[in-house]
């Protein structure tokens, strides 16, 4: 889907929030990506933001509210704000 600029990508995955972030991390670092900033409370939820030239990709995680729900992951990629 695109906003704007930005185009968004949302999935679900049966798995804990907490449990998603390094992998995703590590991931994006595996494609060339940097990592720009990151964040993540006890429960699960956080944000990352992962920058190649002229792209930007944040991740933004939302734990599952109950045991058996999805964690749900939003990626927005964008052009790269200037430094």
């Amino acid at each position: 889907m695109r906003s704007g600029p930005d185009q968004l990508l949302v999935v679900t995955v049966p798995r804990p929030g907490s449990a998603i972030h390094q992998e995703i991390e590590q991931a994006m670092q595996g494609r060339g990506w940097t990592t720009a900033s990151a964040s993540q409370s006890a429960n699960g939820a956080g944000m990352g933001v992962f920058r190649k030239p002229g792209r930007e990709v944040a991740a933004m995680v939302i734990p599952a509210r109950k045991p058996g729900d999805a964690t749900t992951i939003t990626y927005r990629l964008r052009q790269a704000r200037a430094p």
